[in-house]
């Protein structure tokens, strides 16, 4: 579930904010997509093919989620 916002509008945190509670939404996504049998770089690729590349913080979201996939897998208990 997305958080709501914890800053009111105009509020310059806000956005950083926004990007946190989706990416974390976006991050389950990527883990069930790759637990329903798809490679963490395909789903990633395709994330990336869907947005619009040229921004600048399209860029830096696709950064954080290259990091992710960087990230070590948690052990399933």
């Amino acid at each position: 579930m997305i958080s709501s916002p914890n800053f009111a509008e105009g509020d310059p945190r806000r956005i950083r904010d926004c990007q946190r509670a989706v990416l974390r939404e976006l991050n389950d996504l990527i883990d069930r997509a790759v637990a329903s049998g798809w490679k963490r770089g395909e789903v990633l690729v395709s994330i990336d093919d869907l947005v619009d590349a040229e921004t600048a913080e399209t860029g830096d979201l696709l950064k954080l989620m290259m990091g992710y996939l960087k990230s070590p897998m948690p052990d399933a208990a």
